[in-house]
């Protein structure tokens, strides 16, 4: 079994995307370029929506682009 890949890089923009039925992606933005996750859509909406209700509990200066 391969190891998994780890990327550690702080987000300044980030979109997520329900692609259709089956897919979503979430892309962000960093310092050190753009990369973007693709997913089955159902491993996707639970975590998306969990980072909803969070997000829109904590004070910031600027919300993140979502993109239901």
């Amino acid at each position: 079994m391969t190891e998994p890949t780890v990327i550690r890089a702080e987000a300044t923009e980030v979109l997520a995307d329900l692609l259709g039925e089956d897919r979503a992606m979430l892309a962000m933005q960093t310092d050190e370029g753009r990369f973007a996750v693709y997913m089955p859509r159902p491993v996707f909406v639970s975590p998306f929506r969990e980072m909803q209700h969070l997000l829109g509990q904590v004070p910031g200066p600027t919300q993140p682009q979502i993109k239901p």
